[in-house]
């Protein structure tokens, strides 16, 4: 751990913890299920929000960002409207340090969909999908809806304008009589 991260005491934790981001506003980690360490262990991938009073109109971009965990080198190595306050970008690590899945929208048509990021070299690739987890390999993505997410679980999904958020009622009737 480098030592520029502030070692945190209030409180007296019981397990050592240090500030990672001592110099940054806004900046948290995925969720609880998903690790924001890289594979390798030397990086930390977190998601700046560009405020923290109130909630993202379509558009507004939030940063992904890695810190360097041996130098204590903070940089940021994308731009995303794909993002909601609960769990940011969704981002997730793939099989090695050179992969990193995050959401993004396109703002032209209001499409969301997944990148993923070597945040060493830059080099990106555009999904077909979004990314809710990736596998532990990085060969899969997963995801639920996340142009509809903001309907049943705000906070979750990415954020566009609500004309365009499809709206389900109730089950649906299939015509396959199978």
């Amino acid at each position: 751990m480098n030592s520029k991260f502030p070692r945190y005491r209030d409180f007296d934790p019981a397990v050592p913890a240090w500030c990672v981001t001592p110099d940054q506003d806004g900046c948290m980690h995925r969720f609880f299920d998903t690790s924001p360490i890289s594979p390798s262990g030397r990086y930390l991938v977190v998601f700046q929000m560009p405020f923290e009073n109130r909630q993202p109109e379509p558009g507004e971009a939030g940063r992904v960002c890695l810190v360097d965990l041996e130098s204590g080198e903070f940089r940021v190595v994308a731009e995303t409207c794909g993002w909601e306050p609960q769990l940011g970008a969704n981002v997730n690590w793939g099989g090695t340090d050179h992969e990193l899945f995050f959401n993004d929208v396109d703002t032209r048509t209001w499409r969301p969909f997944a990148w993923k990021l070597d945040p060493l070299s830059g080099a990106r690739e555009k999904m077909d999908g979004a990314v809710y987890h990736a596998s532990p390999d990085g060969r899969w993505l997963v995801s639920a809806n996340m142009a509809t997410m903001r309907r049943t679980q705000p906070g979750y999904g990415v954020c566009i304008p609500p004309a365009r958020c499809a709206r389900t009622w109730g089950p649906r009737k299939t015509t396959d009589s199978t």
